[in-house]
């Protein structure tokens, strides 16, 4: 059995977000990539005369049909320290990623859909397409006032853009963490820092969360920060974290034991993930803490294996379907306004590209200096007001890539109600997602009634207006 040193207590408390204002309305905004070119507000009073610090917190797998603050309690994966940050935030219910990791943080790092990047699936090897050096990414955007780094999980290179040393080619001062994917155990990986590859015997967690402090310690206090803190939690494999990090019981870390109750498994890693962050969020001091803001993710939707029902492995990650690309964000800090509300209005985690760029002074307009079409639109206005307008009225997503099987390569979109996925193999299916929310019932299937079919051509237009094909 592992070792089982810890460096935190667990945090027991927490604070529910069940009872929260109301959400915001729909509106008739576009949300197509021409519409995202309007000029940000200059006068948002978001910063403060002291540049924010930006904590961008990507949890790995962690879909909405576990996550907190969004689940039914009964499938809610046990982390209270997000939960808090839920309760002195903004919770984001109506968020798509993508079905899998990379295209995922490829779009937030560049606020661009993934068939402009080229990373439409996992990076696996060198025969799949990794990020370009040519993307302008998010450290690429800050002013060069700000420190930055990247810690954990990275899944974006291969021998195309410069292996190891992709992190920094991107514009990040520093890297610490994962090149790869996933572990093969989390007890023992080869972590890369700055370049240089060593083997090491640290559970992964912690060891993340270790680097992440270390860094911010080298910071000066003058300087305002962006880290970008990749946990590779909850992702398989299945595994036993340190006791003092979880509350979970009768784990044996047997390979039999994690195979017969994967979930007991997946919901202590996703614990020991939520105690380590809230050990780094501790570490901050006070005057820290509150010039920072603090954006928790996941980056795709559960995996099949422990997905609750009534969905299932066909509609979990890695598909196009909700359980693959809903996914939970919470965003908290300084000059937020009514603390505690959610925000039903659709979102692309491309639109953190904008937002951060926002919050630490960029204005539109000096996003869209270069020739690259930008989808991203900031969430400011979600922040700095109770009430706001949706800024999208639908939102996307895609799969495809060589190592995709082509019966599940395609795109999706969804408004308010109604979600269209056409599969690149040219067939469709049609979701009235208030009525079926788990998508069981494709409306195809039948003849639509009007209002489905004037939902139907207005969404088949959206593909049109942003892909070029229906």
């Amino acid at each position: 059995m592992h070792p089982r040193s810890v460096h935190a207590a667990l945090l027991v408390s927490a604070l529910c977000l069940s009872c929260t204002s109301a959400p915001s309305n729909s509106s008739n905004a576009d949300a197509s990539t021409t519409d995202a070119g309007s000029p940000l507000p200059a006068d948002a009073g978001v910063v403060a005369q002291t540049k924010p610090n930006i904590l961008l917190v990507i949890a790995d797998d962690l879909g909405a049909d576990v996550a907190p603050c969004m689940a039914p309690e009964a499938d809610r994966l046990p982390m209270p320290r997000v939960e808090s940050l839920c309760a002195e935030g903004v919770v984001f219910d109506r968020v798509w990623a993508n079905p899998t990791c990379s295209p995922t943080r490829a779009t937030m790092l560049t606020g661009r859909y993934s068939f402009r990047t080229g990373v439409g699936q996992q990076i696996l090897g060198n025969n799949t397409t990794a990020l370009p050096t040519t993307e302008t990414t998010l450290p690429h955007i800050l002013d060069p006032e700000y420190a930055s780094a990247a810690i954990g999980k990275w899944h974006l290179a291969n021998a195309s853009n410069g292996g190891v040393a992709h992190p920094e080619s991107t514009g990040f001062d520093h890297y610490a963490g994962l090149m790869i994917g996933a572990h093969q155990d989390f007890y023992n990986w080869t972590r890369t820092e700055d370049g240089e590859s060593l083997d090491i015997e640290e559970y992964a967690t912690t060891r993340m969360t270790d680097d992440a402090i270390d860094w911010l310690n080298q910071q000066p206090d003058a300087k305002p920060w962006f880290l970008w803190l990749a946990y590779t939690a909850p992702h398989t494999p299945f595994h036993q974290p340190p006791d003092a990090l979880h509350t979970q019981t009768g784990l044996t870390g047997e390979r039999q034991h994690i195979r017969q109750n994967r979930a007991a498994y997946f919901r202590a890693a996703a614990q020991a993930l939520d105690t380590e962050l809230g050990r780094l969020l501790d570490h901050l001091s006070q005057a820290e803490r509150a010039n920072t803001w603090v954006i928790f993710v996941g980056d795709n939707g559960t995996t099949g294996q422990v997905i609750p029902a009534p969905r299932n492995p066909a509609s979990a990650k890695g598909t196009l379907y909700e359980g693959g690309i809903h996914v939970p964000m919470v965003i908290t800090g300084p000059g937020l306004v009514e603390p505690g509300r959610r925000v039903d209005a659709p979102v692309n985690l491309a639109d953190l590209y904008s937002t951060i760029a926002e919050l630490t002074g960029r204005t539109r307009a000096s996003l869209e200096a270069g020739n690259a079409l930008i989808d991203s639109l900031s969430l400011v206005p979600y922040l700095t007001e109770a009430q706001t307008e949706p800024r999208r009225t639908w939102m996307y997503s895609e799969l495809f890539g060589s190592e995709i099987a082509p019966e599940r390569e395609g795109r999706a979109v969804r408004d308010e109600r109604y979600k269209l996925i056409r599969f690149d193999q040219g067939d469709a299916v049609f979701f009235d997602l208030n009525e079926d929310p788990f998508e069981q019932r494709n409306l195809l299937d039948a003849d639509l009634s009007v209002v489905q079919q004037i939902a139907f051509d207005r969404l088949s237009n959206a593909l049109m207006d942003l892909t070029g094909a229906p």
